[in-house]
């Protein structure tokens, strides 16, 4: 047996490397290395490091505050142009759920919803856990730095 393992210990050594890099390469074929999320919410995760704000809202479709404040979101991103993520909780995966909710440290997130925050530059700017009127919006909005003052 020594004879033999001193005569092919090369060969075998060779065979052995190949048989693990192709059960490394089988194991890994599979592995998500973007943290699993979907597509939405690695492009929310892209979006909210740049420079430029975000706006996230986390609602739910059995909220009625959401379904109400959802026109009313709707109606200043196209008024103003912003940059808007509307994520319904309830319809997430759990990895994804958490993806929202770990990325960043939610001030005032409670699990409660309608719930609005605000990023720019990886930070959270400033958030707040209500269904908000047009007037209310465009000022927390304005008071954040998201919309210019006029």
């Amino acid at each position: 047996m020594k004879k033999f393992l001193n005569k092919y210990k090369m060969p075998i050594i060779v065979v052995a490397l190949l048989g693990l890099f192709v059960l490394l390469s089988v194991l890994l074929k599979n592995t998500d290395f973007s943290g699993g999320y979907s597509d939405e919410v690695n492009a929310w995760i892209e979006a909210t490091k740049k420079d430029e704000y975000v706006v996230t809202v986390l609602g739910q479709t059995t909220c009625g505050h959401c379904k109400n404040y959802k026109p009313v979101m709707e109606e200043v991103k196209e008024e103003y142009g912003l940059n808007l993520y509307w994520f319904e909780i309830n319809l997430m995966t759990s990895k994804d759920y958490k993806g929202l909710t770990k990325t960043y440290k939610l001030p005032s997130y409670t699990e409660a919803t309608p719930y609005t925050v605000i990023t720019k530059n990886g930070k959270v700017i400033d958030d707040v856990q209500s269904a908000l009127g047009k007037d209310a919006l465009v000022e927390f909005l304005t008071n954040a730095g998201v919309i210019a003052e006029s």
